[in-house]
């Protein structure tokens, strides 16, 4: 299952080395939640270093090793993809991301985890970075009103 493996020295703008224990542990651990929402948790790294390619990558492969995941977390790993699609400029895949993010979220009970829980809040946090980048600003916008 392992999909993000660095090895030799770490550059400075890599993901930590914790991050990528943790990845590690859940793995050997069999334990997909962790493991997919490590895998998002290094995608959002990517994404706030800059590193657009590699943050849809690491997004899609959080989305693909949570096949049954219940609604919050798929919202919450679809949240991310469009983010990292959005980040590459792939405009039809962003919005078709955040649509699916919140239909996945409508689909959510109302309990939300303590940790790690995806809620409407963080959707907006998501919506924003989609509309924030500058090729998919202003038609992005009229196209998701």
């Amino acid at each position: 299952m392992r999909t993000a493996t660095v090895t030799g020295p770490r550059p400075s703008r890599c993901p930590s080395r914790a991050a990528i224990s943790a990845h590690c542990l859940a793995d050997d651990a069999r334990d997909h939640v962790t493991y997919c929402r490590t895998l998002r948790g290094m995608a959002l790294q990517a994404s706030n270093l800059g590193y657009g390619t590699k943050a849809l990558e690491l997004a899609d492969s959080a989305a693909e090793a949570a096949p049954s995941a219940g609604p919050r977390l798929v919202a919450f790993l679809r949240g991310q993809q469009a983010h990292g699609a959005a980040m590459v400029k792939d405009r039809r895949q962003a919005f078709a991301r955040l649509r699916e993010t919140e239909d996945a979220l409508s689909r959510a009970d109302g309990r939300n985890d303590a940790v790690g829980g995806y809620d409407r809040t963080a959707y907006e946090c998501h919506l924003f970075h989609v509309l924030a980048e500058p090729d998919l600003r202003w038609g992005g916008l009229q196209s998701h009103q």
